[in-house]
């Protein structure tokens, strides 16, 4: 089962986290590299209205619709099919609900205060007084509740009879994404910092010093093999001129 690109990974939901929503660019790459989000064009009923995401929470339909009427300017401008693609906005909307996920289980972890925690995703300006919000009470949990919930149950049990299958044709990276956040969570392992100064990304297991998909979860500091050689080079050169201007 062959995902989109060979540089795929097991923690593309803390890519997804990083990605610069201000940079078309970067949102493209994440693109080429994992493919479309599918907040729109996932299992929703309605296409206007069934914007993946908190659906449980007040103000997903009206966000949903003002993200629709900017599709429909979008594909009316280009003369492209109305349900064509992802736009920018759709896509920043997916990824504004996994950073806040994220931010919400390392909540429960204890790694923040979700009292003082900024909250990005712009659903909770929908939310009142008596509302779950994740700054209040067990706000935290609605949030893993509400943004997990639906894009899980495109996983649930089932008996495949055509091994050949890909994962990757039939389910939408923000639905993988949230397995992936789901996987972790099951796992209970703590998140770290990359150690190197110019990454500090969060990260569970190492990517790049093993085969077969096998990566190191213990004794690492860097997210990568690649983090670790560039920290070692700063590192050197810092070393080195220390010696010639001594």
């Amino acid at each position: 089962m062959l995902p989109p690109s060979p540089l795929w990974s097991e923690e593309m939901y803390l890519e997804l986290i990083t990605v610069d929503l201000n940079d078309p660019t970067a949102i493209k790459t994440f693109v080429d590299i994992y493919g479309e989000l599918g907040m729109r064009l996932g299992r929703a009923v309605d296409p206007r209205t069934g914007l993946a995401g908190f659906n449980l929470f007040d103000g997903q339909e009206a966000i949903s619709e003002l993200l629709f009427e900017g599709r429909q300017r979008a594909t009316a401008k280009v003369r492209f099919p109305e349900l064509w693609g992802e736009t920018l906005d759709e896509f920043r909307w997916g990824a504004l609900c996994m950073r806040d996920m994220v931010s919400a289980w390392r909540a429960v972890q204890g790694e923040l205060d979700h009292r003082k925690h900024r909250w990005e995703c712009p659903i909770w300006q929908y939310q009142g007084e008596l509302d779950p919000v994740p700054w209040r009470g067990d706000g935290v949990l609605a949030v893993l509740e509400s943004g997990l919930g639906n894009a899980l149950e495109a996983f649930t049990p089932a008996v495949i009879t055509n091994p050949d299958l890909p994962l990757f044709d039939d389910h939408w990276a923000f639905e993988i994404a949230c397995l992936e956040l789901f996987n972790h969570m099951v796992e209970n392992v703590p998140y770290r910092s990359c150690a190197s100064e110019t990454c500090r990304r969060l990260f569970v297991r190492q990517r790049g010093r093993s085969v077969h998909g096998q990566h190191r979860t213990r004794g690492v500091k860097y997210c990568s093999s690649e983090c670790a050689r560039a920290q070692a080079q700063r590192e050197y050169r810092r070393r080195k001129r220390g010696v010639e201007q001594s």
